[in-house]
């Protein structure tokens, strides 16, 4: 607090006096205050860790072919990618996933899926009353219930006709209404949100045409159709012009009819391949940097790293490092670690890829490769043994008994927080003791100040007593 405190009588600035004493007793605190800043910086540090420690956990289970929990296979493949490409990509075009096949397929498509449309005959206007009250118009579109419209008392123009349609409690947003104007006229148009026949639409209603003709443009309309295609000979039909299950891991984009066939190519894509690897390397990297920054001595300048000799800092390395330079023995696989599929260890400790050399492996042992990362069942790969060693680190679980975190870095995490506290309960004793010693200061020079002022005031009576005595001589 400010020390407001004059030296009147002794002419000394106690004010500053009492700072000075009080910055001497003041250096404990300071000490510990920052103390806890280093703390506080260390958790964030290991914060910062534990997401990059995420990240590569995750890296490396997009790649293992294995179930997130490590016991299974996984869903889909994962390491390895293929590519489609089409012979004509106006009337087809392929999309493959890591479940494709290499091959050449030919197919032909015959047909393709549509959505319902149905139109009306051009009237001159689209706000003029062209229903009267009590007409009705239906739409079923096999869904539970038809909507249905009856025109009110004061009629309905073909854009009222449009939003009673899409405001009715039945369309569920199968069956979408506007108005369009064809250059002579204005319809309604009605159309139909999902292809396939099972979605078809019937639209009928009491409502006179243009003319007194027929409401509905019977030409300018079509019913819902299923896509059809002929693949090996076979005629096959889906509701969607995207085609799912056909090629097996391959996604089918229909675009037009065609009166030829065409050829869908399915080849790997090493290119995808790398790339996959490649986001690992960079997850890696990123841990291997952040531990090489953090726990280092520079002897030219004399500096270290923020958690120079933190313990777990070093186990983590340690346990990093083994699962990654552990060799793996699977029976049958020449290769045995990830410096066979092109993937260096350069001396700063990160990792670099040489595609060229990746895609040789590939060519070579592509199984042996894939089971490399993943393993056999039996033997773990090196991106499974590498998970385990990072679920060790990241885990946040307790033991039952201790109630101890069990995972490395939520472990320190716990140990810094608890020495924060310790801290903070630390700062605030050494405030609370420091204030007191203010206060106590502040009395004992306010007392000095009083008794000089009292001596002053008794040396002055003294002297006034004495001139008095002069005087009377």
């Amino acid at each position: 607090m400010g020390i407001r405190l004059g030296g009147l009588e002794s002419g000394l600035d106690t004010a500053k006096l009492i700072e000075a004493l009080l910055s001497a007793e003041r250096r404990p605190l300071a000490l510990v205050e920052q103390q806890k800043k280093e703390f506080e910086a260390n958790k964030l540090l290991f914060t910062d860790l534990g997401k990059k420690l995420t990240a590569l956990r995750d890296a490396a289970a997009s790649l293992d072919n294995r179930s997130r929990d490590l016991t299974g296979a996984s869903a889909i493949e994962e390491f390895l990618a293929y590519k489609a490409s089409s012979s004509d990509e106006a009337v087809v075009r392929g999309r493959a996933f890591g479940s494709a096949s290499p091959g050449a397929t030919a197919l032909r498509v015959v047909q393709l899926a549509a959505p319902p449309r149905r139109v009306s005959n051009a009237f001159a206007s689209d706000s003029a009353v062209i229903a009267n009250a009590g007409d009705t118009l239906s739409i079923d579109f096999g869904g539970a219930s038809p909507i249905a419209i009856t025109v009110g008392a004061a009629g309905a123009s073909l854009s009222d006709l449009a939003s009673l349609i899409n405001a009715d409690p039945n369309n569920t947003g199968a069956i979408r209404a506007q108005v369009v104007f064809d250059g002579a006229g204005y319809r309604l148009l009605v159309q139909g949100s999902q292809t396939g026949a099972a979605n078809n639409a019937t639209l009928t209603t009491t409502i006179a045409g243009p003319g007194g003709a027929a409401f509905t443009d019977g030409v300018a309309g079509q019913d819902a159709t299923d896509a059809r295609l002929e693949l090996f000979g076979l005629a096959i039909t889906r509701a969607s012009n995207t085609v799912t299950d056909v090629l097996p891991g391959v996604t089918l984009e229909l675009l037009a009819v065609s009166a030829t066939p065409v050829q869908v190519q399915v080849a790997r894509d090493d290119a995808a391949i790398a790339t996959k690897l490649e986001t690992f390397i960079t997850a890696y990297n990123e841990v291997a940097s952040f531990i090489r920054i953090n726990s280092n001595f520079d002897p030219a300048t004399k500096k270290a790293g923020a958690l120079f000799g933190d313990q777990a800092l070093r186990t983590i390395a340690t346990r990093l490092s083994t699962a990654f330079l552990k060799t793996v023995g699977i029976a049958g696989n020449p290769l045995t670690g990830l410096i066979n599929l092109g993937v260096s260890l350069k001396s700063d400790r990160t990792l670099e890829l040489d595609r060229t050399k990746l895609a040789s492996v590939l060519d070579a042992n592509l199984v042996d490769a894939r089971q490399l990362l993943g393993g056999d069942g039996v033997t773990d790969g090196v991106l499974v043994t590498l998970s385990k060693a990072l679920d060790g680190i990241l885990d946040v679980s307790e033991d039952p008994t201790t109630h101890a975190r069990l995972g490395l870095l939520i472990a320190r995490k716990d140990s810094i927080d608890s020495r924060i506290k310790a801290f903070s309960a630390q700062i605030e004793r050494l405030e609370l003791r420091l204030a007191a010693r203010e206060k106590l200061l502040v009395a004992q020079f306010s007392r000095m100040e009083a008794l000089l002022a009292q001596l002053r005031s008794q040396g002055s009576a003294l002297n006034g007593l004495s001139s008095t005595n002069s005087s009377t001589r």
